[in-house]
């Protein structure tokens, strides 16, 4: 049950460092590209928080996590060879 809660905290804090890094990015005044650097450092904090937390309470959640994280460029790029279209070049068709 915790770790529900430990997963639902994670998402949320990973969505607000999202948002935070583009009001520090697009932020319109200094004051408030501050305020999103601010934001964007307590959203981090409260990430590598859960994380910790996710990897004391629950260390097979904490694997999946982590396997998931290591093989997403593997899977994003064999989603995308699938997706592109394979021509042979050097093959001629009369």
């Amino acid at each position: 049950m915790p770790t529900r809660w430990i997963l639902f905290g994670l998402k949320f804090f990973a969505a607000a460092a999202a948002v935070a890094s583009a009001i520090a990015v697009l932020g319109p005044l200094p004051g408030i590209r501050f305020f999103g650097y601010v934001a964007l450092t307590c959203a981090l904090a409260g990430t590598v928080l859960h994380l910790f937390v996710l990897r004391d309470a629950d260390p097979h959640a904490w694997r999946v996590l982590r396997h998931r994280a290591s093989s997403f460029a593997e899977r994003a790029g064999r989603r995308f060879r699938v997706a592109l279209p394979r021509h042979d070049l050097h093959e001629m068709q009369p």
